[in-house]
């Protein structure tokens, strides 16, 4: 119900970011693995901004988009309420 936001499909949206409390710790390969993919999928819908409510998601998904499309933005969905009610961009 935020104005002017679209939400976009996400292919592979059940599968892990590769975050999952301390698993890109304890098995950092798989976690890089999941982490690229997952960032490739959200590259593909072709949005601006990127939306999550788990803070470590926010951190693996930014991490990967960093290199991959550095101008994308990553936020909670907090930002996104923020936004639209101080008349704020993100």
């Amino acid at each position: 119900m935020i104005p002017g936001l679209k939400l976009l499909p996400l292919a592979e949206n059940e599968i892990c970011c590769g975050a999952a409390g301390s698993y890109n710790v304890t098995q950092p390969e798989m976690a890089e693995r999941l982490g690229a993919r997952k960032a490739r999928n959200i590259i593909d819908t072709g949005a601006s901004v990127v939306f999550t409510g788990n803070v470590g998601c926010i951190m693996q998904i930014a991490r990967h988009l960093r290199t991959m499309r550095p101008e994308m933005k990553v936020a909670h969905p907090v930002d996104a309420l923020w936004a639209s009610y101080s008349g704020e961009s993100l």
